[in-house]
């Protein structure tokens, strides 16, 4: 007979022990997430030059048609305006990613020591500081970049269904209803993977380390 485990491992725990578990999983995600920001840098560079191309690309012809319709002026409008926005979270990116990249606090630091200003280093942030102004830039990079991206994202869908019920009203359904199907597959498939893994997966991944070790 198998023994149950409690459905919530958190239950039966006191206040301070229940405090040191949270904490402990704060850590978890915050150390993650470090590790992942470089790539989400990359990743979102590579989404807002996207952005741009698409916008440019979409708004040349739509220029051509004249804005005797109120519909193109809607979907100009839209990518009109999608525009800066995705210009701007990508040089927000850059800038986060470029001064990261050439310590420019370091440099800093370091040519006020060259030029020895004397007690220069009661005035100059410290290692622990200089990560600190690391981090909080990449944080507030990523963040205002996120909302950017999402805004002119929200912007140039709308103006491309606009586009598309131009030419036909029920191609612009058909996209809609594709893009949600997808946005849900996406979000299904990426469920199944960053699911975490179950006794009998973890208790086979560690037979299966242990057999390698062994000669």
């Amino acid at each position: 007979m198998t023994n149950q485990q409690p459905a919530n491992p958190l239950q039966g725990l006191s206040g301070a022990e229940l405090q040191e578990r949270i904490d402990q999983r704060r850590q978890v995600v915050t150390t993650l997430l470090d590790q992942v920001k470089p790539w989400l840098i990359e990743f979102g560079s590579w989404i807002f030059g996207g952005l741009i191309a698409f916008n440019l690309i979409i708004v040349a012809p739509l220029l051509t048609i004249g804005f005797d319709h109120l519909i193109i002026m809607v979907a100009i409008l839209a990518f009109a305006c999608a525009l800066p926005l995705t210009v701007a979270g990508l040089l927000l990116l850059k800038l986060t990613k470029d001064l990261n990249d050439i310590s420019i606090d370091a440099i800093m630091r370091d040519a006020f020591v060259d030029a020895h200003i004397p007690d220069i280093d009661e005035h100059l942030p410290t290692d622990e500081q200089l990560q600190s102004t690391y981090k909080r830039r990449t944080e507030i990079g990523l963040r205002y970049s996120v909302w950017l991206g999402g805004i002119s994202a929200i912007l140039t869908l709308i103006g491309m269904i606009a586009a598309l019920w131009y030419i036909v009203w029920w191609l612009a359904v058909a996209f809609i209803i594709v893009s949600v199907v997808t946005l849900l597959i996406t979000i299904n498939v990426a469920q199944r993977i960053m699911r975490p893994m179950t006794r009998e997966e973890s208790a086979a991944l560690r037979e299966k380390y242990r057999q390698r070790q062994q000669p």
